[in-house]
């Protein structure tokens, strides 16, 4: 099944076309990925389909490598870039390396919104995004990294003049998972405050099992997807 899956995956990598989109606030700077494959004799292809079976031999460290061989040949379109970061961040994070981590999920973010918007076009891309289930991939990379600027400013999320932008309810819900005091909740209220404040901003107060203590509220502004 595996086998099948990275082989319909990369199909894609080489046919899909580019396209040119800002990424989602705040971001760290972009991954930059190896000036030089290590085996000049390996094709971009090669080296993904090469760093898949190394990650699926939980070999991180050479696979996120592969990876970024593979884009130091500069011959991946958008869904190769976007398969090889996401790889990159999820190699980059077991390891344990959380700021390369980030970065790979920063250039992630860039890579998978052009092949998101190329799908809302009609290109064969949607076929790619989704057999990445990469509009969810997408919500929790975007949710991830501002989990991680909120957790190096205390004041994001925590008011009504701060709050962490989104673009759905599923990247919402992914801030919250990482963002909130508890792995579990017991209850959310969902309040819209005043429409002095525009466009609307929302409030979800979150309370932990058992806890007695005041929930903690954090503050959420819905942005426009582009890509739909």
């Amino acid at each position: 099944m595996i086998v099948l899956f990275v082989g319909a995956i990369l199909t894609c990598v080489t046919n899909c076309a580019t396209a040119s989109l800002a990424t989602h606030p705040p971001t760290p700077p972009a991954l930059q990925p190896a000036p030089q494959a290590t085996d000049p004799e390996l094709s971009a292809s090669d080296l993904l389909h090469r760093g898949f079976e190394l990650f699926h031999q939980d070999e991180d460290a050479a696979a996120s490598q592969s990876f970024r061989d593979a884009l130091g040949t500069g011959g991946l379109n958008d869904a190769g870039r976007s398969l090889a970061y996401w790889h990159i961040f999820v190699c980059e994070q077991s390891l344990g390396h959380q700021d390369v981590a980030a970065e790979a999920l920063s250039s992630f973010v860039v890579a998978a919104q052009d092949v998101l918007q190329q799908a809302a076009t009609g290109d064969d891309a949607e076929g790619f995004a989704v057999r990445f289930d990469l509009r969810r991939r997408l919500a929790r990379a975007r949710a991830t990294l501002s989990a991680v600027w909120a957790s190096h400013a205390a004041i994001v999320g925590r008011s009504i003049t701060r709050p962490v932008l989104v673009y759905d309810d599923l990247e919402k819900d992914f801030f919250l998972q990482l963002a909130m005091p508890c792995a579990q909740t017991q209850h959310r209220e969902v309040e819209s405050p005043s429409a002095l404040y525009s466009p609307l901003v929302e409030r979800i107060d979150v309370r932990c099992d058992g806890d007695d203590e005041t929930p903690r509220s954090f503050y959420f502004q819905t942005l426009h997807d582009p890509t739909l």
